[in-house]
């Protein structure tokens, strides 16, 4: 044999009949040709018979193992590839039917965006053929975030649940869509399943909605405008229950009319909370869009990425200008200090119309830096003495 492989071959031995008692030496050598069979790497020529069938077993063993492990990998990538191929197939197929057509380039490229958003789900189709009871429960737990998340779905009974599960459908928009606007009656209950979407009040930003947040109940409990406007920052995807449907239900369950009614009068007994939020739940949700973001990132495209960074910037600021209000209304403001000590002299501050300039006097300085605070009259007082203060001498000044 040649040198290179002298050192694989056991000594002679080891071949004789004699020594066939497997010894540690014969184990070693098996486990260096089992190795070497794997791998494919340097196989030592048998010389016995029992060899020679030892080595067809590791060999075949081998081969069929790597067969399995490859095909088990190939059949697991084939399977995660598949959909995403029947996708892209039928996108580029609508693409080219759009190329036919000579839509614009531009709205091409949203519809190509729409169709990686949302997909092409056949899956209403095969389950709308699911048993009656069947699909209740299916739908029950494909929705059941939306019963988790709005709280007045907690005051109903199971079977209104069931019955209005069928009701809901879902609706997909476009960024820059106006979902609901202030003061202007909703048309129903919207929860946000996928996408971000904004918050205004007068013009002003209050919060950014995300995955699995709601609005639109004040329109099914009551007949009051909306107190937000709503618009998508990104495509979104909406599960809508419109008030029409509502109402027909509540038709049906009376009782469940007189608990939402009760609910909805504890809960928008003042101005609607969960708009105008906290501070503490300003900060909440902001780190919940954050983690959304993080999550979502890489399904957005990059117009999509910067309008969504613009939108929660803003959404930063104002929880900023909120903490600064809070923090400025919590804390004895300067006017109010110096309210308490008549007479007395301040460096101007000509931010503060409390301040005003002191009475001038020869002996004073013309400086105009300094001002005198004009004390307030106290309500207690019965006499106008206990309100004017009394002249001031320069010496006393």
């Amino acid at each position: 044999p040649p040198p290179t492989l002298l050192p694989l071959i056991p000594p002679t031995s080891h071949n004789s009949p004699p020594s066939l008692n497997f010894g540690p030496g014969v184990y070693l050598y098996a486990c260096l040709w089992i190795l070497c069979a794997i791998s494919g790497t340097a196989v030592p020529t048998p010389s016995t018979t029992i060899e020679v069938g030892f080595t067809l077993f590791i060999v075949a063993s081998g081969f069929l193992v790597l067969a399995y492990v490859i095909g088990t990998i190939t059949t697991a990538i084939g399977q995660m590839t598949a959909a995403s191929n029947q996708d892209r197939t039928k996108r580029d197929y609508i693409d080219q039917f759009l190329i036919r057509k000579r839509i614009p380039k531009e709205l091409r490229r949203q519809v190509g965006q729409f169709y990686e958003f949302a997909g092409f789900d056949e899956s209403e189709e095969k389950l709308a053929e699911l048993p009656i009871s069947l699909r209740l429960q299916l739908d029950l737990v494909l929705n059941r975030d939306l019963f988790l998340k709005v709280p007045f779905f907690n005051h109903v009974d199971t079977s209104f649940l069931i019955v209005m599960v069928p009701r809901i459908y879902r609706e997909y928009m476009w960024w820059g869509k106006l979902v609901q606007s202030e003061g202007v009656h909703s048309t129903g209950l919207h929860m946000l399943a996928r996408g971000f979407a904004k918050v205004t009040i007068n013009g002003a930003m209050s919060t950014v909605l995300t995955t699995n947040d709601f609005f639109g109940d004040q329109s099914l409990l009551e007949e009051a405008p909306s107190p937000a406007t709503v618009t998508t920052i990104t495509q979104c995807c909406f599960m809508v229950l419109d008030c029409e449907d509502f109402d027909e239900l509540l038709e049906l369950y009376p009782q469940i009319r007189r608990t939402l009614i009760k609910y909805s009068a504890a809960r928008h007994r003042s101005s609607d909370a969960r708009y105008q939020c906290s501070l503490e739940d300003g900060y909440t949700q902001l780190h919940k869009v954050k983690l959304e973001i993080q999550r979502t990132q890489h399904t957005w495209p990059s117009d999509g990425r910067q309008r969504l960074a613009r939108e929660v910037g803003a959404f930063e600021s104002a929880i900023r200008q909120r903490y600064l209000e809070q923090r400025r209304s919590s804390e004895p403001g300067y006017a109010t200090l110096l309210h308490g000590i008549p007479n007395f002299i301040a460096a101007r501050r000509s931010s503060n119309p409390s301040i005003t300039p002191r009475s001038t006097h020869p002996s004073a300085h013309p400086s105009k830096t300094f001002f005198k605070v004009t004390p307030r009259a106290s309500p207690r007082s019965t006499t106008p003495s206990s309100t004017t203060p009394s002249s001031t001498t320069p010496s006393s000044t």
